[in-house]
């Protein structure tokens, strides 16, 4: 089974939409589990930049809130390729309409 293991801020709305959007992602995509991590913000900065957490492998993903902290150290290391994570809708596209 694959892992993706995202460190987030706890913060119960973000932990509440995170969570169903993870428990759909893993439904569309069997063998996938979605581990999600909770901590403070300051623990978030923390453990996912400063300890190296999404360096070392610790972290796949770190929702990082904007506006900390002020300045964000340069990061180690550089990404092959951008990256997008979608979760496609349960009652498929809508080609810019509501569905009834």
């Amino acid at each position: 089974m694959t892992t993706l293991r995202i460190v987030i801020r706890n913060y119960a709305d973000f932990e509440n939409a995170l969570h169903e959007q993870a428990r759909l992602f893993e439904s569309l995509n069997p063998g996938t589990l979605v581990e999600i991590v909770s901590v403070s913000i300051h623990e978030l900065h923390d453990q996912a930049l400063t300890a190296g957490g999404l360096r070392d492998g610790h972290f796949d993903l770190a929702l990082l809130v904007t506006d900390w902290p002020k300045r964000l150290p340069p990061m180690p290391f550089k990404t092959s390729a951008p990256c997008t994570l979608a979760f496609p809708s349960p009652i498929g596209p809508t080609h810019g309409r509501h569905r009834s």
